[in-house]
């Protein structure tokens, strides 16, 4: 089907960046979530080799020995799966802001993950 195999840091960027042009004002919230969630293990599970898609948040936070990030970054991205989680059930609904940062966020890990590469 002449697809070319992409990485998984610009596999996962490119989903973000796909996900944050389909947010709308009118987006349900939770299902950002899920997504984002969903685009975070993908990433773990495809770049360090854990079974993140079948771990729980807290079983990912045990692993953190398997998973190659800096102390801020590992706990960043847990914070958002952490949130992820509490979007299925919140009440409240977050703004596009916040979502959007949880984006830029994500987005600056994995960046920063492959310019290390390079070094």
């Amino acid at each position: 089907n002449g697809q070319t195999f992409q990485d998984p840091i610009s596999y996962s960027l490119d989903k973000l960046n796909a996900l944050e042009k389909d947010i709308h004002l009118e987006s349900d919230f939770k299902d950002i979530y899920v997504k984002i969630s969903a685009i975070i293990r993908n990433f773990m599970e495809n770049y360090y080799y854990v079974k993140a898609l079948e771990m729980t948040t807290k079983e990912i936070k045990d692993s953190k020995s398997m998973i190659d990030l800096s102390e801020k970054n590992f706990k960043d991205l847990l914070s958002i799966l952490k949130f992820s989680d509490m979007a299925k059930y919140a009440k409240k609904k977050k703004d596009l802001d916040f979502i959007k940062k949880d984006l830029v966020i994500i987005r600056n890990i994995l960046k920063s993950i492959k310019e290390s590469n390079y070094n």
